[in-house]
């Protein structure tokens, strides 16, 4: 998955972007049918399910006007204090 808003392709940073817009009602599709014969998940030999996930940005062509907000970058200040606090947060 390539996310353009992530030049330097970092998938970790692409799926922290792409994940949260996904609407499951609208964009996941589960689909029973035959699968790979190695598929070692599938329920019965040869067949079982997948998930499609469309974590695409929507336009109006989807009859979805609302944009994608701007990615939300810490300043040097909060990442320099989150560093000194961390294991006061318990995390």
């Amino acid at each position: 998955m390539r996310c353009p808003r992530v030049p330097e392709h970092d998938p970790e940073r692409a799926h922290g972007r792409r994940v949260p817009r996904v609407d499951p009602k609208r964009d996941l599709v589960v689909i029973d049918g035959p699968v790979d014969d190695l598929d070692h998940a599938a329920l019965r030999h040869r067949f079982g399910g997948k998930l499609g996930i469309d974590a695409t940005e929507k336009s109006e062509m989807d009859d979805i006007v609302q944009p994608w907000p701007e990615e939300i970058i810490m300043s040097d200040d909060v990442r320099a204090l989150v560093g000194r606090r961390w294991m006061e947060y318990g995390l």
